[in-house]
C-alpha cells in the first residue's frame, strides 16, 4: 500500500476488501485484502501472554538480532484500518484478537469499551465455540481484564463467569472442565458457582473410564469443596485419588519392570503427599487411618523391586543433530516431544565418571594436588582455600580431587549451556508458546514440588522460558532448598536446630552436607545441587543469590541459565523418596493445606 490508509480508505473499501483477506486463495485478492491478510497474519502470530498485564503479546519468533511484530509496531495507519474492520469480522477469534490489541493501544474510554466488547465475545464463545488453546489463552486473559475493569466490563464479566460454569456442567470434550476451573479458581472466580462445579466434576470423574482422567477431576472436586468450605467433602474426594493412584502402583508393579517400579514409586510419592493434606484426626473418617505409614513402606517395596535412586528415564538422543535443529530452528515437534527433547540435551553429571577423571587428572599432573590454592570470587572476595598436600576430605572424595571436579562441573555447565540449552531454548520458545498454567500442571503434579510451593516455582520456570533467567535463578535457589529440606525431612532427618527455645532453619550447604542428602536424591543429583547451589568455589547460586551478590552482568550468565534448566529437568522425573520416615515428616509439615494453590482476587489482580 503506497497511499497512507487513513487519508485514502473509508471504512466501507476495508469491509469490502475482508471477504478477500480471509480467503486462503491468494490469487482472488486484490490490493487491499493482500494488505489486511498481512496485517491479520502479523496479529494472528502475536505471542499471546495472558499472565503479563504490562507487554501481553509477545513476537512470535525472536533472536538477538531481529523479531517478528509486537502491537506496539503497529502504526497508526494500521490501527485505523483495524478500527474499520473489526466488528464486521466474521471469525470470533480473530475479532476478539483484534479488538483486545486495538483496547491495549487505546486510552481512556475508548479502552474500556473495547475491553467490555473483548470480554462480551469471550462469554459468547465460551458458550459454542470449541475451546482451543488461543481461546482459553483469551479467557485467562479476559477474566484478569473484567477483574481490572469492573466497571465497564462488570456485567460482561458475569457473563463469562456464568458461561464457564455452563461449560464446565456440558463440556464438548474431555478436559473441558478441568481447563475452565483452573481458570476460575487461578482468578479467585465462581466461588457462587463452588457447590455446582465441585458437583459436576464428581459426576465427570464417575463417567470416565480411564483412572488418570478420573483423578483429575476428584482433586478438581476436592478444590472447589474447599472454595465452598465443605472440607469434608474434600476429603472424601482426596481420599479417593489416594486409593486410586496405589491401585495404579499395584498394577504397575505386577509387571516386574524395573521402570514400572519407578512409576510405581512416583505414583506412591504423590499419594503420600496427598494424604497428608488430610488432618490426621479426620484420615479415618475417609478411610485414611494408616495410609501415609502404609504408603511409606510401599514405596520402599517399590525401589527394592528394581528402582534405583534419582536417576533420568533417557533414551538415545542424537546431541548434534539436536544442538544443529535448534540452530537452525528446523521444522518444530509436537509441543510434547519438543519439551522432552529440550529436558533431555544433556543427562545429569555422572559423579563416578568425574571422581574418576579427577583422580586421573591428579595421577597424570601429580604437583597440582600438592599446591595450595586460593579461590576468588568474580568480585575478587577470597572464598575458599585448598591446602595442597592433604587428604582433607570433601563429600566423600580428597579436596584436590573435590576441587577438580568442581573445575570439570563448570566447564561442564558452560558446554552445555551455550551449545545445547541455550540453541535448544531458541528454537522451543519460536515454535511452542508456554504459559503459566502448562508450567502450573507440571508443578502441582510433580512429587518433587512440596504442596502449597507450585504456583512459585512454575512462576519461576515461566520467566527462565520467558528469557529472564536471572529472575528465575533468584526464585528458584530458595525453593531448591526448600525442597531438599522437605525431603530430608520426610526422610527423618533434623532439619531445624534448636538454642534458646528458638527453632533456626538449617541453610542448604549444611543440609547437603548430610550422608542422607545422596541417599534420598542419589550420588548424581547430590553433587549438581552440592557444585551447583552449595559449594563455595562453584557458581554457589544459594549464597550469591541470597546475600545480594549477584549483579546486572549475572543476569544471563551460564550458571543461571543451568540453574533453570536443571530444576525443570529435576521437577520433571519421577522421583520418589525411598527414606520416608512417617512419624517425623507428619510432626513436620502442615496436616492441612487449604489453599491448594488458589489465586486471590489481588493475586488474580497483579498476576
Amino acid at each position: 500500500m503506497t497511499e497512507s490508509a487513513s487519508d485514502t480508505t473509508p471504512s466501507a473499501r476495508w469491509i469490502a476488501a475482508l471477504p478477500g483477506a480471509l480467503s486462503q486463495e491468494e490469487t482472488e485478492r486484490s490490493a487491499d485484502a493482500e494488505f489486511l491478510h498481512s496485517l491479520f497474519a502479523d496479529l494472528t502470530a502475536f505471542h499471546l501472554r495472558p499472565d503479563d498485564w504490562n507487554a501481553p503479546y509477545g513476537p512470535f519468533y525472536a533472536t538477538a538480532q531481529r523479531r517478528t511484530k509486537v502491537p506496539d509496531d503497529l502504526s497508526p495507519d494500521e490501527l485505523s484500518v483495524l478500527s474499520a474492520v473489526a466488528a464486521e469480522i466474521p471469525t470470533r477469534v480473530l475479532r476478539i484478537r483484534v479488538k483486545d490489541v486495538l483496547a491495549f493501544r487505546s486510552t481512556g474510554r475508548e479502552r474500556a469499551e473495547l475491553y467490555a466488547a473483548v470480554v462480551g465475545e469471550l462469554a459468547d464463545a465460551v458458550m459454542g465455540e470449541p475451546l482451543k488453546p488461543d481461546l482459553l489463552h483469551h479467557c485467562d486473559r479476559g477474566i484478569l481484564t473484567a477483574l481490572r475493569f469492573k466497571g465497564p466490563t462488570g456485567e460482561q464479566g458475569k457473563r463469562l463467569e456464568a458461561a464457564m460454569v455452563e461449560r464446565i456442567d456440558r463440556p464438548q470434550e474431555e478436559f473441558e472442565p478441568i481447563w475452565l476451573s483452573d481458570l476460575l479458581l487461578k482468578h479467585g472466580c465462581g466461588r457462587e458457582h463452588a457447590d455446582q462445579i465441585a458437583r459436576s466434576m464428581r459426576q465427570h470423574a464417575e463417567l470416565n473410564e480411564y483412572p488418570g482422567s478420573s483423578r483429575s477431576f476428584r482433586e478438581a472436586a476436592a478444590r472447589w469443596h474447599h472454595v465452598r468450605g465443605a472440607d469434608e467433602d474434600a476429603w472424601v474426594d482426596i481420599a479417593w485419588v489416594v486409593e486410586s493412584l496405589r491401585s495404579d502402583a499395584v498394577v504397575l508393579l505386577a509387571t516386574g519392570q524395573p521402570d514400572s517400579a519407578m512409576f510405581a514409586a512416583s505414583e506412591l510419592e504423590r499419594a503420600l503427599g496427598l494424604a497428608r493434606t488430610v488432618p490426621k484426626e479426620r484420615r479415618s473418617a475417609v478411610g485414611l487411618e494408616r495410609a501415609t505409614e502404609q504408603i511409606a513402606h510401599e514405596i520402599t517395596a517399590a525401589h527394592a523391586r528394581g528402582m534405583g535412586l534419582l536417576r533420568s528415564r533417557s533414551r538415545s538422543v542424537d546431541l548434534t543433530e539436536i544442538a544443529r535443529a535448534a540452530r537452525a530452528t528446523v521444522e518444530p515437534l509436537a509441543l510434547g516431544e519438543a519439551v522432552y527433547q529440550f529436558l533431555h540435551l544433556a543427562e545429569i553429571a555422572d559423579f563416578n565418571a568425574m571422581k574418576a577423571a579427577a583422580e586421573e587428572g591428579s595421577k597424570t599432573n601429580p604437583l597440582t594436588s600438592l599446591m595450595a590454592v586460593t579461590h576468588l570470587s568474580s568480585d575478587g572476595r577470597v572464598v575458599g582455600r585448598s591446602r595442597g598436600g592433604t587428604d582433607d576430605e570433601v563429600h566423600g572424595v580428597t579436596s584436590h580431587t573435590w576441587r577438580r571436579m568442581i573445575e570439570s562441573y563448570e566447564l561442564r555447565i558452560g558446554l552445555i549451556t551455550n551449545g545445547l540449552v541455550l540453541p535448544g531454548w531458541i528454537a522451543l520458545t519460536n515454535n511452542h508458546h508456554l504459559t503459566l498454567g502448562h508450567f502450573l500442571d507440571l508443578t502441582s503434579r510433580s512429587p518433587l514440588v512440596p504442596r502449597g510451593r507450585a504456583r512459585m516455582v512454575a512462576q519461576a520456570l515461566l520467566y527462565g522460558y520467558d528469557g529472564d533467567f536471572l529472575t528465575a535463578a533468584q526464585l528458584l535457589a530458595p525453593q531448591i532448598e526448600n525442597i531438599v529440606r522437605t525431603q530430608l525431612t520426610n526422610a527423618g532427618v533434623q532439619t531445624r536446630v534448636f538454642e534458646g527455645g528458638v527453632q533456626t532453619e538449617i541453610g542448604l550447604s549444611a543440609l547437603m552436607e548430610r550422608e542422607a542428602a545422596t541417599r534420598v536424591f542419589g550420588e548424581d543429583v547430590a553433587f549438581e545441587l552440592r557444585a551447583l547451589f552449595c559449594d563455595p568455589i562453584g557458581p554457589n547460586l544459594r549464597n550469591e543469590y541470597a546475600h545480594g551478590l549477584v549483579s546486572d552482568d549475572n543476569r544471563g550468565s551460564d550458571s543461571a541459565v543451568y540453574a533453570w534448566w536443571l530444576t525443570w529437568k529435576l521437577i520433571d522425573w519421577d522421583f520418589s523418596n525411598a527414606m520416608h520416615d512417617v512419624a517425623a515428616a507428619e510432626a513436620r509439615e502442615p496436616a492441612r493445606i487449604r489453599e491448594h494453590d488458589l489465586a486471590t482476587d489481588d493475586d488474580a489482580r497483579s498476576s
